[in-house]
């Protein structure tokens, strides 16, 4: 079975890997933000299109938590599915090409060698 990732755009790789950095400098792994929300959670519309591909997680950070079960912090943090996306983005794109382009080609060269049998051929007792 083959797993599917979300089709980021350009510009949302790019800010993904740009998250994935901010995380990667902090000692919790792990953004900071502010608790008020509005209608999107982190403020950000990409980081809020992560958390929506699952890319990304709201997390308490530091794990602290007050005495009601309410995180005192929330913070964004990456994913499992987050941390291999460009793996697994790597892959796909392998994938697509020889599917789409490497297999057809040498599909079509196999399927045109006998019309070069005797341009071989001739060429072969050129060179003896």
């Amino acid at each position: 079975m083959m797993d599917t990732i979300p089709q980021l755009t350009h510009k949302e790789r790019t800010e993904f890997k740009k998250l994935m950095k901010r995380c990667a400098k902090d000692p919790h792994q792990a953004i900071k933000f502010n608790r008020t929300r509005t209608r999107s959670l982190t403020g950000n519309y990409y980081w809020d299109r992560f958390v929506a591909f699952g890319l990304a997680e709201s997390v308490a950070y530091n794990n602290k938590w007050n005495g009601v079960g309410e995180p005192e912090q929330l913070a964004l943090a990456i994913s499992n599915d987050g941390q291999h996306y460009f793996e697994k983005y790597h892959d796909q794109q392998i994938r697509w090409l020889l599917k789409s382009a490497l297999i057809p080609l040498i599909v079509s060269i196999l399927a045109n060698t006998p019309n070069w049998w005797p341009m071989i051929l001739k060429l072969l007792r050129w060179l003896q």
